[in-house]
């Protein structure tokens, strides 16, 4: 029988400020209502339904069943599976439907206002400049409650701060201590790093953690037509302290047409990761994570990387072994390279 796997079907849990999703691809995936204390009889309640629902939509996927618009998803693979093996798998395999990845989104309010932000398409999303408080609600009950009824899988857990500026949410500090505290596997934060949370530094030093910083640009005039704001310096000196700290990090160079998809664009971004690495000890050296924008390549599959695209990966590959940096591509990149055939030559 037809059955599909999906490692953020299977795993994940995204609580975005709108809505609850079953994956991070939150354009297209099922939703569920997010928790309003005003309407929802109590927080246990709710999450009752919540993982009911995240089960069903697991179960479906394993089942053969996704929403349309998971289809085109380059993380969906359809396989085949025996009676035998759906028998085992649903009524024994209870960590299958077990929570091993939370991902909290708070997009909403941000410094920044970058070119390709896909905020600006699905939401109201606008660029904030001072900012005191996020218009995300409440998640810190939540996650005192996931714990409290042994919802999660604590030996896997990772919990992944998403946002542009994630330290603009008024309650990222009291939910980072509260997984320190309860000892997730990993933390992740994926931020523009333009402000340096001390938090987060410590955390390292208990909780392996890891961040992702898009900086997309060589240049501080490159900079700020991306991001429309002039803190180039300001996010490198960041992304040094951080990584100083203990916290892996992954400098992401994003390809956004005619802005920075150039060969002396992204010769200057290579020297950039040069200059922050050769002010760190070796454990602490940063690496370079290529990508391409998500309003060209988000779920879909029939996507095509250009020959000139291609070109410039083989251009930071050159340079990131002359100069001992570690680099890659974003997995469904790789995907798009081999079914191109020319996996070997990037």
């Amino acid at each position: 029988m037809k059955s599909y796997y999906c490692k953020r079907l299977y795993e994940e849990i995204n609580f975005d400020a709108e809505s609850v999703y079953v994956c991070c691809g939150n354009s297209v995936a099922s939703s569920f209502p997010i928790y309003n204390k005003d309407n929802d009889k109590s927080l246990k309640s709710y999450l009752k339904h919540l993982l009911k629902w995240r089960k069903q939509c697991t179960k479906n996927a394993f089942l053969g069943k996704v929403d349309n618009g998971c289809i085109n998803c380059f993380d969906l693979k359809e396989k085949n599976i025996s009676f035998f093996e759906y028998i085992k798998t649903i009524l024994f395999n209870t960590k299958m439907f077990k929570i091993k990845n939370i991902i909290i989104k708070s997009f909403r309010q941000c410094e920044f206002s970058c070119a390709y932000c896909l905020e600006k398409k699905y939401t109201k999303c606008r660029k904030t400049y001072n900012v005191q408080k996020s218009e995300f609600y409440d998640f810190l009950p939540i996650l005192k409650e996931l714990i409290k009824n042994n919802m999660l899988d604590k030996k896997e857990l990772r919990l992944e701060f998403q946002g542009g500026s994630i330290s603009v949410w008024n309650e990222f500090k009291e939910v980072l201590d509260t997984a320190v505290e309860y000892g997730v596997k990993s933390l992740f934060y994926h931020t523009n790093a333009v402000t340096l949370i001390p938090e987060i530094c410590e955390a390292a030093k208990k909780i392996p953690s890891e961040m992702c910083i898009s900086i997309d640009s060589g240049t501080k005039e490159t900079f700020k037509k991306i991001k429309n704001e002039d803190k180039f310096e300001t996010v490198i000196n960041n992304i040094i302290s951080y990584a100083k700290a203990g916290v892996k990090c992954s400098i992401k160079y994003i390809l956004v047409k005619n802005l920075n998809d150039n060969s002396e664009e992204l010769e200057n971004f290579c020297k950039t990761i040069k200059y922050i690495n050769d002010n760190l000890e070796e454990e602490n050296k940063v690496l370079i994570l290529l990508d391409i924008d998500f309003r060209d390549s988000l779920c879909n599959k029939d996507y095509i990387i250009s020959d000139e695209y291609i070109n410039l990966y083989k251009q930071v590959k050159s340079f990131c072994i002359e100069n001992n940096i570690v680099y890659g591509c974003q997995k469904f990149i790789f995907d798009m390279l081999n079914k191109r055939k020319k996996l070997h030559n990037i």
